[in-house]
């Protein structure tokens, strides 16, 4: 004859035995009126909670959606521990484990939101440093500082997404401007180490563009570093293909002079390929690594030494 499944109990699904009066994990009666249930059954509804527990448990709720942003992990209660408040006799219990898991969630969030505001410190002094000025911010974060201070981490909680959203935006638009400010600064160098033609004219542009990133003037700065790139683009796919050719032919004539130049040729060839398909920056890239593996090459410097001083 098949034996009975073990059976668990219905509070806490802990297993228990035929002679079980009281669960040993939960506490929880055994008997007439209060329900078990096997590895075969489903679970019984858990128990009806009054509304002061009701709002603690949908407060720790709120605190484990707000604090996902911050990687830190509120514990929910399980289902199962609803069916503790059900009875005069776990009401103690009950909330020696919500206080514990109150206590717990409060002093990791509070943690994380003051790592957080020194870090939003940070942020602030560096967009006002490039004249963008954020009162608004300061002073939300001046209210979240004072709420934990009082312990008020939900009002923290509550205040501390919309700051963080602003110097987001704010930092977005900066970064976008000083990355497109550094690529001209980067291409500006670039075509100076290979001598070709200077692509402004005008030699204190980027220096201005510079100061009116300084002074807080991040789209415009960024809308002219875009459509000074564009032109600048265009100008050397004028004059970069002229220059891979020199370079080849004279690789090639190195080559017949019994040069290893594996290394000279495939990057010309990828400068080359660059320039047919319109992508300037990585052909002028390209050249530049070409010139940088000359004048690595031990061969070549011992025969600029030589022309430099050709009685030694």
């Amino acid at each position: 004859m098949p034996s009975e499944p073990p059976a668990h109990c219905s509070v806490c699904g802990h297993a228990l035995t035929s002679r079980t009066r009281s669960c040993p994990n939960c506490g929880s009666p055994v008997g007439v009126g209060t329900p078990v249930r096997n590895e075969k059954g489903g679970r019984a509804p858990p128990a009806h909670l009054p509304p002061e527990v009701r709002q603690r448990v949908d407060r720790l709720g709120r605190w484990h959606e707000a604090a996902r942003a911050l990687n830190v992990h509120v514990p929910e209660l399980p289902a199962w521990v609803e069916g503790l408040a059900g009875g005069e006799q776990q009401e103690e219990r009950w909330d020696e484990m919500l206080r514990g898991l109150e206590r717990s969630a409060h002093h990791e969030i509070a943690q994380a939101l003051e790592g957080w505001g020194r870090d939003a410190l940070s942020r602030l002094a560096r967009l006002e440093a490039y004249g963008l000025p954020s009162p608004t911010e300061r002073k939300t974060l001046e209210a979240i500082q004072r709420a934990l201070r009082t312990g008020d981490v939900e009002r923290a909680l509550s205040l501390y997404p919309k700051v963080d959203q602003v110097l987001g935006f704010k930092e977005r638009n900066l970064n976008d401007a000083r990355e497109a400010l550094e690529g001209l600064q980067l291409l500006a160098a670039d075509v100076e180490a290979l001598g070709l033609p200077v692509l402004w004219p005008d030699g204190g542009l980027l220096a201005r563009l510079e100061r009116n990133l300084k002074a807080g003037r991040a789209p415009e700065t960024l809308k002219q570093a875009s459509d000074l790139r564009r032109e600048a683009q265009a100008r050397l796919l004028k004059v970069l293909p002229a220059r891979i050719q020199q370079a080849a032919e004279e690789t090639a004539r190195e080559k017949g002079a019994g040069r290893d130049v594996k290394m000279e040729a495939s990057l010309l060839a990828r400068a080359a390929r660059a320039a047919h398909r319109g992508q300037a920056e990585q052909a002028l890239r390209d050249l530049v690594r070409f010139q940088s593996q000359r004048s690595l090459d031990p061969f070549r410097i011992a025969e600029a030494r030589t022309r430099e001083n050709p009685s030694s």
